[in-house]
């Protein structure tokens, strides 16, 4: 019945809403397409997915760290669906408030290059979204001054490498030419001994 009436009220194929199946026993999440024959709903076909058995194994390897979180959320990126709660729970809960409205977080679930802004404990913090096909998002939550200060830490590793790299670069000609000149001094007294009259001289060089 509660998938008729939602079927009733969208009027074409769509996602519900996380919801509790007593009768499978389990947090589902269903995709129902209605048929119609003269105009009449006449049935409804579609496929129920245990919604709990997805979101437990999407949290089960969590992100290390307090810098940031990947979150299952709504359309409106304001809830969000977890293990311990499989029918959605409110980001402000949890002291994540979004700064951004809706729409943006709908066009944001479409591409690759828009972040959505939150307030995450008091701390600026940026998402990236994808959008799925259920009207669900996935949120990658992310504080701002942690990511500064893990670029600042990766851009100071590589100031070192090219400094490093500048050095070997400068220290190996040094290297080369003072090589080169034990060398040449090693012809140099070579020949002024033939110059001399001492042709018993060997000289091994390659």
């Amino acid at each position: 019945m509660i998938a008729f009436a939602y079927l009733m009220d969208q009027g074409e194929a769509a996602w519900t809403q996380p919801y509790y199946s007593s009768y499978l026993n389990r947090y589902i999440i269903s995709y129902r397409r209605p048929i119609y024959k003269d105009g009449v709903m006449v049935a409804i076909v579609g496929i129920d997915i245990d919604f709990q058995a997805f979101i437990d194994r999407l949290y089960a390897n969590p992100p290390e760290g307090e810098h940031g979180m990947v979150i299952l959320s709504d359309t409106t990126g304001t809830v969000e669906y977890a293990p311990d709660k499989p029918l959605g729970i409110q980001l402000a809960d949890k002291d994540i408030h979004i700064r951004d409205v809706a729409d943006k977080v709908a066009e944001a679930g479409q591409t690759d290059n828009m972040m959505v802004t939150y307030d995450w404990a008091g701390q600026e913090s940026i998402a990236g979204i994808k959008g799925l096909r259920n009207g669900m998002n996935f949120i990658d939550l992310r504080r701002k001054p942690q990511i500064y200060n893990r670029t600042h830490k990766a851009v100071m590793q590589m100031v070192l490498g090219l400094v490093a790299v500048c050095i070997l670069a400068s220290l190996l000609p040094i290297y080369m030419i003072n090589r080169l000149s034990e060398r040449l001094q090693r012809v140099i007294e070579a020949a002024k001994e033939v110059g001399e009259g001492n042709y018993d001289i060997k000289l091994h060089d390659t």
